[in-house]
């Protein structure tokens, strides 16, 4: 405004905030009054400006090179990923313990951390009164930073980290995807949970039996070996031999091994497989692949099992692996890669239902219109980025319509299986499945849910059972739907 009034050029109409200060306040000073005023106004703002760059490394203002630092310093390995622990028989510690043992990334997201709260507001043990705060676990680790450590006295688990707080994460990884700087939160979470487990053998309560029974005899549920395949005794199913090949071969997983009602959705891909004339085989050997084993902090059991089932799968030939549960999936497709002959085509069952209609190899309709919502998984959706696979899916039924429930895709609110919680008890006062299907209903105002993990399907049944008022939703995995209205 000064300016324009002392030299008042024809473009000053272009500029009409100053141009008004200037005629209303200015115009009866003379020119030699507005250039010095100009040019004390001038210095102020410049010092003003030259103080404020100078400040900015030692307050919150910081962020503004600190998370585009950090974001551009992110892994570009799949989101989730832990490190695998090389010739982890001979190591002495695991995981960290203490903070001297955070590498200088780590560091670098502690300190990126803008203190917004995004990672928090979404995470699901928090909302149902867990005692999880991504937000605090991150703000206690940079405090700690900051006000110095000591490699060797320090110790993380509960000093500084609660240790209830790190055994109750579902690493759904909603805190990771909201935030601002990228910080791998869950990550975080997960190699302090190794040392809690591997070197004070500390875990959420049920887990070990579960891990147990893993090494035992193959399975979390500690069933019988040789009864795998018991659901399918009446489908005739072929079983991979050495030196044929397969188009595809179905990695049926636990779940639907064991759990009667998830053994509905092995059924239904079957059906799908047959459908679509491609050669299929299972493995005999199939077992646990222990990916929550991993998530919970047992590394050497992945590792072994890992292992195990890379062996049996190299005596097969096959074009991919086809999984119906998303944990399944990422731990096939991200995590064996890490180890010697683990690279394997891998592909998820919604995935390849939408790849055969597409096709036109398979075909689905329904006698009436009907309304479906879908409930994206997380280790689909966010892990994965697997969004419009299974939407494609449904909406290639004659007749169906899907629905997406106020949070969905990359969005989507965790069920609460993941990281082992499916086999551990909580004191949240209200269990993250029965909130999350509330959400779904409530928003969607369908009756009928689509879900795309066994897990998801578990924890929704069992919400049903929790709460009166969802006792007559309908759940069913999309394979399910698919295979019952098949043409």
């Amino acid at each position: 405004a000064l300016r324009l009034a002392a030299e008042q050029p024809a473009h000053a109409v272009w500029s009409p905030v100053g141009n008004f200060i200037a005629q209303v306040f200015y115009s009866g000073m003379s020119k030699e009054q507005l250039e010095a005023q100009h040019l004390w106004v001038w210095i102020f703002h410049g010092l003003i400006s030259l103080a404020f760059v100078a400040l900015i490394p030692a307050t919150y203002f910081s962020h503004m090179y600190k998370s585009p630092t950090s974001i551009y310093w992110q892994r570009t390995k799949p989101r989730g990923l832990l490190e695998k622990i090389d010739d982890i028989e001979e190591q002495e510690s695991f995981g960290i313990s203490k903070f001297g043992q955070f590498s200088w990334h780590d560091r670098l997201n502690f300190d990126a951390c803008v203190e917004c709260g995004r990672c928090t507001s979404v995470c699901p043990v928090n909302r149902a009164g867990g005692p999880l705060d991504p937000r605090e676990i991150i703000l206690s680790l940079k405090k700690r930073m900051e006000e110095g450590y000591s490699k060797s006295e320090d110790i993380l688990v509960p000093d500084v980290v609660s240790k209830e707080a790190l055994l109750s994460c579902t690493t759904c990884g909603a805190c990771v995807e909201q935030c601002p700087s990228r910080i791998e939160i869950v990550n975080t979470i997960a190699q302090m949970r190794r040392s809690v487990g591997m070197e004070e053998g500390q875990f959420a309560e049920g887990v070990a039996k579960t891990l147990q029974n893993i090494q035992s005899v193959g399975n979390p549920w500690g069933l019988d070996p040789d009864e795998r395949f018991a659901w399918a005794k009446d489908l005739d199913i072929p079983f991979a031999e050495p030196g044929v090949h397969y188009d595809i071969l179905y990695w049926v997983g636990c779940s639907a091994s064991y759990d009667k009602r998830n053994q509905k959705i092995a059924r239904a891909m079957i059906k799908i497989l047959r459908a679509s004339g491609l050669s299929f085989a299972v493995m005999a050997e199939e077992m646990c692949n222990a990916e929550y084993a991993r998530r919970v902090g047992e590394e050497y059991l992945f590792q072994i099992q890992t292992q195990m089932n890379i062996e049996n799968l190299r005596q097969y030939t096959f074009s991919r692996i086809l999984a119906h549960c998303p944990h399944c999936f990422n731990t096939l497709k991200n995590d064996y890669p890490e180890f010697e002959r683990g690279q394997f085509n891998v592909i998820s069952h919604v995935q390849f239902i939408a790849e055969q209609m597409d096709a036109g190899r398979i075909k689905a309709s329904l006698s009436e219109k009907e309304r479906i919502a879908v409930h994206d998984a997380c280790y689909y959706a966010r892990y994965n980025q697997i969004i419009n696979a299974p939407r494609f899916d449904l909406n290639k039924v004659e007749g169906l319509e899907t629905v997406n429930p106020k949070e969905w895709g990359c969005n989507t609110t965790c069920c609460g299986a993941g990281g082992g919680q499916f086999w551990t008890d909580t004191d949240a006062s209200e269990r993250l499945n029965v909130i999350r299907l509330k959400a779904i209903v409530d928003t969607t105002g369908c009756d009928k849910v689509a879900t795309s993990c066994p897990f998801c399907l578990s924890m929704f049944d069992s919400a049903k059972s929790q709460d009166k008022s969802l006792s007559e939703i309908s759940i069913a995995d999309v394979a399910e739907i698919i295979a019952k209205n098949l043409k």
